[in-house]
């Protein structure tokens, strides 16, 4: 979680994207366009902190409670997420958040 957040942080799209785990919700298959998303999104952001509240692994599954802080034309937002993680041939790889009861 700590390197993801730290890609948004510094707009390193490519690494996003490689992370991101092809079967989860945020996975996107045209890379060219969902690099400029990420991209915009990194230049609108200041990141101004990341904070782990609990994580868990099991086996090839993790799971990471955070809160990231961010501002954007000097409003400030935080973004806290439980997050699942599955690991494939020894990389991690974001999922997407977990699926809430009301999902």
């Amino acid at each position: 979680m700590r390197s993801r957040y730290m890609a948004y942080a510094s707009g390193v799209a490519s690494y996003i994207i490689q992370t991101t785990h092809p079967d989860g919700p945020q996975f996107q298959t045209h890379s060219d366009r969902w690099m400029a998303e990420i991209n915009a999104f990194c230049q609108a952001h200041q990141f101004l902190g990341l904070t782990i509240h609990d994580h868990s692994m099991e086996d090839t599954v993790g799971t990471v409670h955070f809160t990231a802080t961010l501002e954007r034309d000097g409003t400030s937002a935080h973004l806290e997420e439980n997050s699942i993680f599955y690991r494939v041939h020894d990389r991690w790889l974001y999922w997407g958040p977990t699926p809430t009861s009301s999902d």
